[in-house]
């Protein structure tokens, strides 16, 4: 049975019957981790600011309490893993495109994780959350480019209307059409697909200047595939590393982790700044590299030589199953955002809301065919 694997999240995990792999375990975790910063950055500030049904007022309130918008930095966690698991199979022997049928063996599988959820958000956003005009041209054309990707390659549909969220599932969704190619390079120049950080940095840095005094960390050129292409390289060649070099040193494992906490550290302050203005919104594409250092210092730290006690804080079960069902919980978790029947006391509400739909979703949309004790109760050790 093989560990499933999700887009912006591929969150990865084995059965019971299925064989343990402890690297699963500590990317769940991560998963885990980054997913409630999401919430966090997407959904509080929304109960919390004065001003919570008008986005200026919710702008305004993450611009004077920047601590609450740096979780988004979950999403470039969640690329880089996903590069990381997609990659580990074929990196580790299990699985290779040079089979007959692989590569249409491997569409299959991603259309067949990433569509089903995909489509079932898309109708209920479009056709139940909000209001649209359904014969007008403008609907039809923002049905097409959202059933085809294609809206992220264009400013006004960047962030889908009925769930801004959902942008990250384009990007995942043109880096899955593009893995072969890029696993075929790997194999071929190892480390030496490093060289895609430079053009995707390039990007990134156009796109900043394109809106450099935008509120918001994101954009479509800065964010798009060809500014984020590079995290899922970087989360492949971790797994490239991790697979050359299975074992590190308790002491090489501690100073990986400490490293990657300080650079969260670093890059929560710098965040912070650019929120407040004090730095300007041009430093942001260095800052991705940034999260990529840090999130593959945390990553080859957790998965050295570490004390059970130490790693438990992200392989402990309640974390785990957050990161494997990740896909179904960033899906859902911006429907209940806004509403006029939401009011701050009704938080712990909406949390339940949204975790008992992804739970529904997870077992019903995302594994039909498996069992609640599979999907719910086994995990990596």
């Amino acid at each position: 049975m093989r560990s499933p694997d999700f887009p912006a999240m591929d969150a990865p995990r084995v059965s019971a019957t299925a064989e343990t792999d402890p690297r699963l375990a500590v990317v769940n975790g991560m998963r885990g981790w980054a997913m409630i910063g999401v919430i966090w950055a997407h959904a509080i500030p929304w109960y919390l600011a004065p001003d919570r049904l008008n986005l200026a007022g919710f702008i305004d309130y993450r611009i004077r309490h920047p601590i609450v918008s740096n979780g988004h930095l979950g999403v470039n966690v969640f690329f880089i893993l996903s590069g990381f698991v997609l990659a580990l199979p074929y990196l580790d022997g299990r699985r290779s495109f040079s089979e007959p049928g692989a590569l249409r063996t491997f569409y299959r599988r991603r259309a067949e994780r990433l569509l089903p959820l995909y489509y079932v958000a898309m109708f209920v956003g479009m056709f139940v959350r909000v209001e649209s005009d359904y014969t007008s041209f403008g609907f039809v054309k923002e049905l097409f480019l959202l059933a085809t990707f294609g809206y992220t390659f264009f400013q006004v549909y960047f962030f889908p209307r009925f769930d801004m969220a959902m942008w990250s599932l384009a990007i995942e969704f043109w880096f899955s059409a593009m893995f072969p190619l890029i696993l075929v390079g790997m194999k071929r120049r190892g480390f030496l697909v490093l060289w895609l950080l430079v053009p995707c940095l390039l990007v990134r840095i156009y796109g900043a200047s394109l809106f450099p005094d935008q509120q918001t960390p994101l954009n479509h050129v800065k964010d798009g595939i060809f500014g984020r292409l590079d995290d899922f390289v970087v989360g492949m060649v971790l797994c490239l590393i991790v697979t050359r070099q299975p074992s590190r040193s308790r002491v090489a494992s501690f100073a990986l982790l400490g490293a990657g906490f300080a650079v969260f550290g670093i890059l929560c302050v710098a965040w912070n700044a650019v929120t407040l203005r004090q730095v300007p919104f041009s430093v942001t594409p260095y800052l991705h590299t940034l999260t990529q250092l840090g999130t593959g210092l945390l990553l080859l730290g957790l998965v050295g030589d570490l004390p059970t006690p130490v790693r438990f804080v992200f392989t402990a079960w309640p974390i785990q199953l957050v990161g494997m069902m990740c896909y179904s919980i960033y899906v859902w978790h911006p429907m209940g955002q806004l509403g006029s029947a939401w009011s701050r006391s009704a938080l712990p509400v909406y949390l339940a809301f949204i975790f008992t739909l992804a739970a529904l979703s997870y077992r019903f949309i995302e594994f039909p065919r498996r069992s609640f004790r599979d999907l719910f109760m086994s995990y990596p050790k």
